[in-house]
């Protein structure tokens, strides 16, 4: 199977995160909610997250700012709305076939790794309802990707992480990133942005510190 090497496929010292999306049915007309999660294969982090959105899909556009995905994989029938953001970002889109993120199939491939990881009693994964149903179809498709690339030696149980744990720290919404130029300059790169000024870091961990 074919695939991009996020690892070769970012500025130096910057996370390169493969993100997978899936969509349901949102509580009001016009939303969907959106499932995520983020895997960086040089860390072993994983950060996942559940929310709603609108036809603006701002939320989502957040998040991709923050996180500044290499890759993202989406279901065939992804909506048209969140498939024009994307393609907007000119990230490098997978599209998969809608039965690889059927719930039931994602549920044994998450629960597989817990115990193979010795952790699906910890206290952060009592059980596996601490993940929404969309949430779990995403990290499910993800742990079947990177073992298909793999990169399986660097999943880590004790690196999996909630994108609304880092809410004690302001965030900005993607208009604010962009038109500041905190991430990212007009040409699409770190060099004469806020993050180039303040980073001073030594270490590849220590410039990804101050990116988060």
């Amino acid at each position: 199977m074919s695939h991009v090497n996020p690892l070769l496929c970012t500025e130096e010292g910057l996370a390169a995160y493969i993100l997978c999306i899936t969509e349901g049915q949102g509580s009001i007309l016009d939303t969907l909610t959106i499932g995520m999660a983020a895997f960086d294969p040089s860390t072993g982090e994983m950060i996942y997250d559940m929310f709603e959105d609108g036809a603006n899909r701002n939320e989502l556009e957040r998040r991709l700012e923050h996180l500044n995905p290499t890759e993202v994989i989406v279901a065939e029938n992804v909506s048209a709305n969140t498939l024009k953001l994307l393609q907007h970002r000119f990230i490098f889109i997978r599209r998969q076939p809608n039965e690889i993120f059927d719930f039931t199939s994602c549920l044994v491939k998450v629960a597989a790794f817990f115990s193979s990881e010795g952790t699906i009693s910890s206290a952060n994964f009592q059980n596996l309802g601490d993940f929404a149903p969309t949430t779990l179809c995403c990290i499910g498709v993800l742990l079947h990707y990177v073992k298909e690339c793999g990169l399986e030696s660097s999943l880590k149980a004790e690196g999996f992480h909630k994108f609304t744990d880092r809410a004690e720290y302001l965030q900005l919404d993607a208009a604010v990133l962009r038109n500041l130029s905190v991430f990212s300059s007009t040409e699409g790169s770190t060099k004469n942005t806020l993050y180039s000024v303040l980073d001073h870091t030594r270490t590849k961990f220590g410039a990804r510190q101050v990116y988060c």
